[in-house]
């Protein structure tokens, strides 16, 4: 009820559902969308593991790529997948792509857990906005997103 009240009055339902203190809902939302990112990876053919997607068979079936990077989505499967660069002080650490529920799942989580208690940094409250309505509009499909039981998350 909760969210369907808040989306009447243009508030996301993941900010709303949080901010009533209704924790599990959303550690339940957020699990759905890592679930429906992983039903996208096995559709997709895609290893999923910790760390990121790595497109060997959908590379195999179309060539590699130039410098052999397997990180890097498929033109085919750009527009499902959200790469990110991770850099530290020497430069860049590692890249990482993950299908978007997952991505979504994974950035609304830091938002929501920022560290050692700190308070969400103005700059991104704007991005965890924006973030908790795409993840509220996908939450219906993630619902009903089919994973073999064999196929962990």
């Amino acid at each position: 009820m909760l969210a369907r009240l808040a989306e009447a009055v243009n508030v996301s339902p993941i900010d709303a559902l949080w901010n009533a203190r209704h924790y599990p809902v959303v550690l339940d939302y957020l699990n759905k969308l890592c679930r429906f990112g992983a039903a996208w990876a096995y559709k997709d053919r895609v290893d999923v593991d910790r760390n990121g997607a790595f497109f060997t068979i959908p590379y195999s079936e179309i060539g590699f790529p130039p410098g052999g990077d397997l990180r890097m989505p498929p033109p085919n499967l750009a527009h499902r997948y959200h790469t990110a660069t991770v850099n530290n002080r020497a430069g860049i650490f590692r890249i990482v792509s993950l299908p978007k529920p997952m991505a979504c799942a994974i950035l609304l989580a830091v938002a929501l857990f920022p560290r050692r208690g700190d308070k969400v940094r103005r700059e991104t409250k704007g991005l965890y906005e924006k973030l908790s309505f795409i993840a509220a509009k996908m939450i219906p499909a993630a619902e009903v997103a089919h994973l073999p039981a064999n196929v962990g998350v």
